[in-house]
């Protein structure tokens, strides 16, 4: 279903749902973002979920983010095939 959202326009029904089961799952990691306004679609935060994955990206390393930041940097390895960490 990420790709739905990559592609944009998920406004309905499907697009709240996965808002929803993702905000809880962020809240599940202390990962939660402070957002200066309620996002209205489904789209809206997936949007704003993926720029700031990705404005961390550009300021952490990738093993910074897997261990500080799971959300994003499972985001960003979904749509960054380059991403990498030293195991």
């Amino acid at each position: 279903m990420s790709e739905a959202f990559l592609k944009g326009g998920q406004n309905g029904l499907n697009g709240h749902i996965m808002a929803a089961a993702c905000a809880e799952i962020m809240a599940a990691w202390d990962e939660e973002y402070s957002l200066n306004a309620e996002p209205v679609t489904g789209q809206d935060w997936f949007d704003y979920f993926r720029a700031t994955a990705e404005s961390l990206a550009n300021h952490k390393s990738p093993e910074e983010l897997e261990k500080h930041y799971h959300g994003a940097f499972l985001l960003i390895k979904m749509t960054d095939e380059s991403l990498e960490t030293k195991h």
